[in-house]
């Protein structure tokens, strides 16, 4: 039977594997890009703001109708006028939190504008409360004044917390759609990929029996070889030569090791001058570079296993310190023997540029504080902890008294200087156990692990008679600030942090609605 010319198998073997590399790349591809959407999507599901978003507008509707509840009590004689403004500054005070969430990018344009319309009627409302009437009468009228204005905005406020929930939920319906979409790509990618490898298989076993019919013919040119293996033995020689002088002039560190005993053969300037090393490295073992010399063994056995190393992250013993470094390794031969090409890249800029970012991620850029994302990432696991464990654990919230005033009346600069020194306080008092951080505007938290609650309300103590020996410096002169404070107490009931939370932010009403720079507990 005829069979084709070797040239000729050759181009059409290259060609149709050319044709199933490229299929399978990508099909490979188109995997993983489907892998990485499905991941996003699952990330998406989970939407860490829903919650945060839900739980902002459902307390400015909540707030909103205390508010006018207030203003029902006062015209019936059974709060005061104290409770009313108390209420407004609440509601306000809402609106700042607001601000923190993208809240408003699910409310419709009409629905922006009309909460934009009342937080300015908030200010209006602050100032008419402020100058209040001593006639009783005439009071009770400018508060009928402001409940008639606040009904007219109470069904945009409605319209606002059905939207943001409706949208919310349709988020929610559409990333649960695309996860779906996403793992059916995914499926079919897989399949194409399978499909593929098998086709490869195939044609890799006719180029296995087409290699063996070969190997007779190969036979008859060992002669041939013999000489050429003689001429590449001498280019090698020189190529060993000439990548000297390659490493020698490399901007990276670079090291050659014999891999029998791990000796150092090379090293070119850079990585010599960085680790304080003379001309006379050989005998020189690659365990005595490394700050850890028990880490040798195990990126040793790593290298015997895939062959290479690719940036691999060690510790090098230099001239000025131990210093990081990210290491890559292949396998060569020197004179016969097995060796290893090393670069070395220093990586001391790298880790000193992620623990910033990984700082001003976690931390309020004002007062130096745990940010409340932080915040919580850390309180859940302690709770969890003192749970399995018995322990007690309290919460004590805190905020700073008329906040708005100080802001209003001396500027930001000043209200940004009170919350640097309350945080200052809370260093000096709590524990370095302790987790403590600023929750948004002018509120705070601290958890206090092992602390029952009469503890919690003698730290709480403290730190109220540190805040209210604080001095504010104005350019016009002093001025001192007080604080109120909730404190509970972990109890076996409370599922989650939420509990806990919820008694604290309560407790810190009733301090406010008791006159302020006081604490109060629900337990």
């Amino acid at each position: 039977m005829k069979t084709a010319p070797p040239s000729r198998w050759r181009s059409r073997s290259l060609w149709f594997s050319a044709l199933l590399c490229v299929f399978a790349v990508a099909m490979t591809s188109l995997s993983f890009s489907a892998l990485r959407l499905a991941e996003s999507q699952a990330s998406r599901l989970a939407i860490p703001t829903l919650k945060n978003n839900i739980w902002v507008v459902s307390q400015l509707q909540l707030e909103t109708l205390r508010f006018r509840q207030a203003m029902d009590d006062y015209l019936l004689d059974r709060q005061p006028a104290d409770t009313v403004r108390l209420r407004l500054e609440l509601l306000a005070s809402r609106f700042e939190v607001l601000k923190e969430y993208d809240a408003d990018q699910h409310m419709s344009a009409e629905t922006r504008q009309q909460m934009a319309a009342l937080r300015t009627q908030l200010d209006d409302w602050s100032q008419r409360l402020a100058r209040l009437s001593p006639n009783p009468a005439q009071a009770r009228r400018q508060v009928q004044a402001i409940e008639a204005e606040l009904d007219s905005h109470l069904d945009a406020v409605h319209q606002m917390t059905l939207e943001v929930h409706l949208d919310m939920t349709q988020v929610v319906d559409n990333d649960r759609i695309g996860t779906k979409t996403t793992f059916t790509t995914l499926a079919k990618a897989l399949s194409g990929l399978g499909i593929s490898v098998l086709t490869m298989l195939l044609f890799l076993m006719a180029l296995l029996a087409r290699t063996r019919r070969l190997s007779r013919h190969l036979a008859g040119l060992n002669d041939t070889l013999e000489a050429q293996v003689e001429q590449r033995t001498r280019a090698l020689l020189d190529s060993e030569e000439q990548l000297r002088l390659i490493l020698a002039a490399s901007p990276i560190g670079v090291a050659l090791i014999r891999d029998r005993d791990g000796r150092l053969l090379f090293a070119n300037h850079q990585l010599a001058e960085r680790l304080g090393l003379n001309d006379a490295t050989d005998g020189l073992s690659l365990t005595a570079l490394l700050a850890r010399p028990d880490l040798y063994l195990e990126l040793y056995r790593r290298y015997r296993r895939e062959h290479e190393l690719r940036d691999c992250e060690v510790v090098l013993r230099g001239q000025q310190g131990d210093f990081p470094s990210l290491i890559t390794a292949q396998s060569l031969a020197i004179n016969g023997e097995a060796a290893s090409l090393i670069w070395v890249y220093d990586n001391s800029r790298r880790q000193q540029l992620e623990d910033e970012l990984r700082r001003l991620a976690t931390t309020d850029a004002l007062t130096e504080l745990h940010n409340r994302r932080a915040f919580l990432a850390e309180a859940e696991p302690l709770l969890q902890r003192a749970r399995q464990q018995g322990r007690p654990v309290s919460l004590i919230m805190l905020d700073i008294d008329h906040f708005k005033q100080i802001n209003d009346s001396y500027g930001h600069p000043a209200g940004d200087q009170a919350l640097r020194r309350l945080a200052d306080a809370l260093r000096e008092v709590l524990r370095a156990s302790d987790i403590c951080g600023r929750l948004g505007g002018e509120e705070f938290a601290a958890l206090l692990p092992g602390t029952a609650l009469p503890d919690a309300m003698r730290i709480a103590e403290r730190l109220r008679q540190r805040a209210a020996a604080i001095d504010v410096v104005l350019p016009s002169g002093h001025a001192a600030m007080t604080i109120s404070l909730g404190v509970a107490e972990l109890k076996p009931s409370d599922l989650d942090l939420a509990a806990l939370f919820a008694r604290a932010d309560q407790a810190l009403y009733d301090a406010k609605h008791q006159g302020r720079n006081r604490i109060r507990s629900l337990n």
